[in-house]
């Protein structure tokens, strides 16, 4: 129990110097968006502005959902690195009441309390305003917010309306802050199905060290058949692209 009370300390330590927000007493119970719908607000979200976060280091933070077949939400967040490689986490939210369908718990490790996950208002187009709160032994509560957008920007009549909707809330808003969504292009494709691969087209007309590789004019005029034909489809991509 006090190996446990060391590391809750070294935790909330942590946490303070990183300007995570911690407040008195327990969690508001804000109002959330009515007549939610998972299956409408299922795809990709982008990070406009958020409540500092100890878990994001990095920029061009993004989460992507999709529905299960069990009726649970796969949660796929990533985020670019300083050191240019994307860091991504994996997760499952689910809807705790049906009743509510608004107010969502999201489970990224087995063994760990889930995380809560509420929709404070969306249009399912362009905007989505989440909040989460947890109580600490009934003493204090912290919380996250965040401000999400279908695009990568978000125009400012509607970020201060939502701002408006977490100061509603008792969020303090001076402690938002604006996330980066700049150079973001290697994390687009991210969740596309592309892959590739490296081939020699020349192997098979000039290297004779390796008994394996076929040098009949068969095989020669196929894999010359080949190669121009990817070069042809790769100028017409670089075409389409210019036009």
């Amino acid at each position: 129990m006090k190996a446990f009370q060391v590391l809750f300390v070294l935790f909330l330590t942590a946490a303070a110097a990183d300007g995570q927000s911690f407040h008195p007493g327990k969690c508001p119970q804000p109002s959330v968006q009515e007549d939610f719908s998972v299956t409408r607000y299922m795809g990709t979200w982008y990070e406009i502005e958020k409540l500092p976060a100890i878990f994001e280091r990095g920029k061009c933070n993004q989460a992507t959902y999709s529905l299960l077949a069990d009726g649970t939400v796969k949660v796929h967040n990533s985020e670019l690195l300083p050191n240019g490689k994307i860091h991504s986490i994996e997760g499952v939210a689910k809807v705790k009441n049906s009743s509510q369908p608004a107010i969502l718990s999201v489970s990224f490790f087995k063994g760990l309390p889930d995380g809560p996950y509420w929709v404070l208002a969306t249009d399912y187009q362009s905007y989505s305003l989440v909040y989460s709160c947890s109580d600490v032994f009934g003493l204090f509560h912290v919380d996250y917010a965040w401000i999400l957008a279908r695009t990568r920007v978000l125009t400012e009549d509607v970020i201060s309306q939502l701002h408006n909707e977490l100061a509603s809330a008792g969020v303090n808003l001076n402690r938002l802050t604006v996330s980066n969504q700049t150079g973001c292009d290697q994390t687009t494709a991210y969740d596309f199905p592309i892959s590739g691969t490296q081939w020699h087209s020349e192997k098979n007309a000039f290297e004779w060290g390796r008994p394996y590789i076929p040098h009949s004019p068969s095989a020669v005029r196929t894999i010359f058949y080949m190669a121009e034909f990817f070069v042809n489809e790769g100028m017409n991509t670089a075409l389409f692209l210019v036009l």
